[in-house]
């Protein structure tokens, strides 16, 4: 082998074109050093009752905007509770983890750039229709807590 073709295939590795992987960024870490992390959290326009007549499911839609407000993914431990005085229980909440990669993308909706959950079943005896219900959400990211309300017309 010519030292020119050795040289070669020493080098394929890097000459390839790859980026070597880059690792995830850890969780606790602060937005000055990770600047896409979640400051502010919403829920997006298309959440909705699924079936009000039925009271199936709640279909709600969770955004994350980083500190220059473009959206983002979020790492963490996600809640939404439902709250409806009309209604029989009056509060109910469920809990979501965003730290668990194949629920992430599972629950990740590319389209809207937002969190798909459906709540099912939020009541044994449902609200009367036009009764408001208040959603609250809030991410856990360590002891970091962002949070958000609505309010919704059943």
């Amino acid at each position: 082998m010519t030292p020119l073709l050795a040289l070669l295939v020493a080098l394929m590795p890097t000459l390839a074109g790859c980026p070597p992987k880059v690792a995830p960024t850890p969780l606790g870490i602060g937005a000055a050093e990770w600047p896409f992390r979640p400051a502010s959290m919403s829920f997006h326009a298309l959440t909705r009752a699924d079936s009000p007549e039925a009271a199936k499911a709640i279909v709600v839609r969770v955004e994350f905007l980083d500190g220059a407000g473009d959206p983002v993914k979020a790492i963490g431990v996600l809640e939404v509770e439902v709250d409806c005085e009309a209604a029989t229980p009056s509060e109910r909440t469920w809990t979501f983890d965003l730290t668990d990669r194949a629920a992430n993308e599972r629950l990740f909706d590319p389209v809207t750039f937002a969190y798909r959950v459906r709540l099912e079943e939020p009541w044994t005896t449902p609200p009367a229709p036009g009764s408001p219900v208040r959603l609250r959400g809030v991410l856990a990211v360590g002891e970091e807590r962002i949070t958000c309300e609505a309010l919704l017309r059943w």
